[in-house]
């Protein structure tokens, strides 16, 4: 019983510029939320505490 192994898949030069570009945003998006949430927890503990 042999099976047959998929070959792999080669993006292109386009498609890896899309995917970096997808990272980075997600990157960006994910950082400016964790600073938000922060930012929130920081104020309102503050706010307690006053």
């Amino acid at each position: 019983m042999t099976e047959n192994i998929p070959e792999t898949y080669e993006p292109t030069a386009a498609e890896l510029k899309a995917r970096n570009r997808r990272n980075i945003a997600i990157a960006l998006l994910l950082a400016s939320f964790m600073a938000f949430v922060f930012i929130t927890m920081i104020t309102r503990a503050a706010g307690a505490a006053g």
